[in-house]
């Protein structure tokens, strides 16, 4: 839930946002957007004293009044820093903002963020978006370690076992857990355990790896995954692709460039796309086979391979192997499988020489599954390389609420060639940043010139 507090009035229980706007004057003159110096309590700081009264923002430069600060957002985790009393201007550079904690809690604050933006300079410069989390120690309580050692084996146990990446990064293990032993087994709760536990966990860098504490509706995930930079604007591409028709809520999207060259959008392989599916296959058969097929999947992280396959058997002619499969379960490994693709015959085959698919560093899961059946199909692959990241994860429940989520496949090429860490890399390489993406698609014209330099 979200809601909005004022001076003296605040709505709402677990997450609010504070959105003030004061008057400032006009600005004159553009200048430099003000930076944060510095946070007290620090950023990313353990074991503060729950008797800390308010959070001190220091800035680069002179700011106005104004102040937009939103708690449990953005953040990971999700408590909420209690309302103490209105925020304060000490000076110009120092912004107090009072707070009421809780021992052995995880708080989430931002100062700007979205749609809050008043936090500003002199001259009405924005501050660059600051978030930050932080958790508080935990009072005395009777001794835990019993409890914990039980924690840990169940932890250990399940990346010893059953985590199908565990040796992939090169990552000691046993090191690890030797080293973190006495502090998961000296941890005063169950939230300080969680806490350790993940620290233990950052070097498998897994974004299929997640690490929860769950207690009735509300979960703390202590593992978040630090995703990479899209290489696509979702909010250009409706003004760069003509006749742009946005369908399934946005999951997916079709066009068509006026010479007859194609443009389907799949942001998911999810239950969305599947209610879409008759709109995609429409799409592919109204696409010009000479002019050729552009398929986006950049903004696309993934969800059921299954509904891949339908979209990639347009553009196969028979059973094409794209992986090699295993799966970790109990200390061994099943298999290998092998996973293929066959025509779907409510789509007649598109000739797959004439696609190109759009992938990039967040394309990821199932999506990079669909991207091998596309490859291995003969389609070209335009873009950076896709993030190398799948898994299958299954639920572990360590005890006391905290669940630990581990990928239990290895999902190779069908060469056994390995597809996590490595990603599939393209067949035309184009870099985007964020100013190129700003008004126009860099990875899209390279696309689209490739299939007009082959077209017929």
């Amino acid at each position: 839930m979200l809601s909005a507090k004022r001076p003296n009035a605040r709505l709402g229980a677990r997450h609010f946002v504070v959105a003030v706007a004061w008057a400032a004057g006009v600005p004159t003159a553009s200048a430099t957007p003000p930076h944060v110096v510095s946070v007290t309590p620090a950023p990313d700081s353990a074991g503060v004293d729950p008797a800390t009264k308010e959070i001190i923002v220091v800035f680069d430069q002179p700011m106005a009044n104004g102040y937009s600060v939103t708690h449990g957002l953005g953040t990971g985790p999700r408590d909420v820093p209690g309302d103490a009393g209105a925020a304060r201007w000490p000076d110009d550079h120092t912004f107090v903002d009072p707070i009421r904690l809780r021992a052995d809690r995880d708080y989430g604050v931002s100062f700007n963020d979205g749609a809050f933006q008043n936090f500003t300079n002199a001259a009405g410069e924005a501050l660059v978006p600051y978030p930050m989390r932080f958790s508080t120690a935990a009072t005395a309580t009777k001794p835990r370690a019993a409890a914990n050692a039980r924690l840990l084996a169940r932890l250990k146990r399940a990346i010893d076992e059953d985590y199908s990446h565990r040796d992939i990064r090169g990552v000691d293990w046993d090191a690890r857990f030797r080293e973190f032993t006495p502090r998961l087994l000296g941890a005063p709760s169950v939230r300080a355990f969680g806490r350790t536990a993940a620290e233990l966990l950052v070097p498998a860098h897994d974004a299929h790896m997640a690490l929860w504490l769950r207690r009735g509706l509300t979960e703390w995930n202590y593992l978040p995954f630090p995703m990479p930079v899209a290489n696509v604007n979702p909010d250009a591409l409706p003004k760069l692709v003509p006749g742009w028709t946005s369908l399934g809520d946005g999951a997916v999207a079709t066009g068509r460039f006026p010479d007859g060259v194609g443009f389907i959008a799949i942001n998911e392989w999810e239950r969305a796309t599947q209610a879409a599916l008759p709109d995609i296959y429409a799409a592919i058969q109204a696409a010009d086979p000479l002019r050729g097929l552009i398929i986006d999947v950049r903004a696309n992280e993934g969800g059921s391979e299954l509904i891949g396959q339908k979209v990639a058997g347009c553009f196969v002619r028979k059973p094409t192997p794209y992986a090699n499969v295993r799966a970790r379960q109990n200390g061994s490994w099943l298999g290998p499988f092998q996973n293929e693709v066959a025509p779907n015959p409510a789509c007649a085959a598109f000739p797959a020489e004439r696609v190109a698919v759009l992938e990039g560093p967040t394309s990821m899961s199932a999506d990079e599954s669909f991207l091998k059946m596309m490859k291995l199909a003969g389609a070209a692959i335009v873009g950076q390389t896709s993030l190398g990241s799948s898994g299958l994860p299954r639920p572990h429940r360590l005890g006391h609420g905290l669940v630990l989520m581990v990928p239990s496949i290895e999902d190779n090429w069908p060469d056994g060639t390995p597809v996590e860490g490595v990603g599939v890399s393209p067949t035309v390489e184009v870099e985007a940043t964020a100013a190129d993406l700003a008004n126009r698609d860099p990875v899209l014209d390279a696309a689209l010139a490739l299939l007009r330099r082959s077209g017929g």
